[in-house]
């Protein structure tokens, strides 16, 4: 996967967590391109756009303005072109139903956020690498993006 670039989709609110999270992929040594959303409703419309290219991975924040983070697992879940997109959730989740919910709708990870901006960069990093260069996917999946 050396020289891959892959395509990383942050739905984010929050300005200093949107910093911490590019700084710490430009520390991972993974090459990839990041497309920041920060709201909800406008992430919404760009997942159910078919003119949108399918990222390799998305990360999401569950508390968002507009449409939830779940609001948007699930239109992710319910396409076709974005059914099997990583999907991590990271987000200060609040309960054990939170994360639940978010599972049984479809994410493929939740990570709570760390308030030590060092583990939080250490959690990007390990989030980067194991969805983009660890974690395999057929060939079939791949292609159909």
């Amino acid at each position: 996967m050396k020289g891959t670039r892959h395509s990383l989709l942050l739905i984010e609110d929050n300005i200093d967590d949107e910093a911490l999270f590019l700084r710490a992929i430009s520390m991972s040594e993974v090459p990839c391109e990041v497309k920041v959303v920060r709201h909800g409703g406008e992430a919404f419309a760009l997942v159910l756009s078919d003119a949108t290219p399918v990222p390799d991975i998305i990360v999401l924040d569950f508390h968002l303005p507009g449409k939830s983070g779940l609001d948007i697992l699930r239109a992710l879940r319910s396409r076709d072109r974005t059914r099997h997109v990583p999907v991590v959730m990271l987000s200060a989740l609040e309960s054990d139903t939170e994360i639940s919910a978010c599972l049984n709708e479809g994410a493929n990870s939740c990570v709570q956020k760390p308030m030590d901006s060092r583990v939080y960069s250490d959690h990007v990093a390990l989030i980067v690498r194991y969805w983009l260069t660890v974690d395999k996917q057929p060939e079939s999946l791949l292609s159909s993006k």
